[in-house]
C-alpha cells in the first residue's frame, strides 16, 4: 500500500519516511556526480544523519516527497517544497534525482509540474522560487519548459571543487503557470 500524496503519469510522490532510507539513498547523497549541482555531498552523509533528517523534514514550512517510479516501485529521488511563507505567499522547490538512468527523460519536469500545481492550487501560493548553478544546463532547460523566469545572477555564490560558480535564480508566478 503506497502513501501517495501526488501522482503523475509515471511517478508517485509520497511523504519521505523511514521506509525510504536505504543504502542507495545514502549513496546518492555522497556521490559527487549526483550532487555536483546541489548542496549535498559537502559533508559525508550517514544513515543516522539521513534518518534524523527524514524524521524532522515534514512541517508547516516544508514538504519533502519521495519520488517513486510507478513501473518498478523504486525510490528514484526526492523533491521538496521549502521555506513556505504563507504571509508573503511564496516558497522554494528543489529536486534530487538520484538514479542516473532516470536523468534526461522528462521526470524533473513531471515532478515540478505536479509540485507547482500543489503549491498554487492547494497551498494557494503566488510565487515559487528555485535555481541552479550556471553550468547545470539541463536544469535550466527544465525551468524554461515550465515557464519560469530567470531572475538575475548570484555571482560566485556556490563553491565546488575549489572554484566558485554562479547561481541562476528562477521564479514563477501563479498566473504564469500552465498546468498540464
Amino acid at each position: 500500500m503506497r502513501n501517495i500524496f501526488l501522482e503523475t503519469n509515471n511517478l508517485y510522490l509520497e511523504p519521505l519516511e523511514e521506509q525510504h532510507l536505504s543504502d542507495n539513498y545514502i549513496f546518492w547523497l555522497n556521490n559527487s556526480e549526483i550532487t555536483q549541482y546541489n548542496s549535498h555531498g559537502i559533508f559525508p552523509n550517514t544513515k543516522e544523519a539521513t534518518l534524523g533528517y527524514i524524521q524532522n523534514c515534514q512541517n508547516r514550512t516544508q514538504i519533502v516527497l519521495a519520488i517513486i517510479d510507478k513501473k518498478t516501485n523504486q525510490h528514484i529521488g526526492n523533491t521538496a517544497i521549502s521555506k513556505i511563507d504563507y504571509i508573503n505567499s511564496h516558497a522554494d522547490i528543489s529536486i534530487l534525482l538520484g538514479e542516473k538512468e532516470f536523468w534526461g527523460k522528462g521526470y524533473a519536469v513531471e515532478v515540478f509540474r505536479a509540485t507547482l500545481s500543489h503549491c498554487f492550487n492547494k497551498l494557494n501560493l503566488n510565487k515559487i522560487n528555485s535555481g541552479t548553478t550556471s553550468d547545470n544546463i539541463p536544469m535550466q532547460k527544465v525551468f524554461k519548459k515550465l515557464n519560469f523566469t530567470q531572475e538575475g545572477l548570484l555571482r560566485e555564490y556556490f563553491q565546488r571543487d575549489g572554484r566558485f560558480v554562479d547561481i541562476v535564480p528562477f521564479g514563477i508566478l501563479k498566473r504564469e503557470f500552465i498546468d498540464g
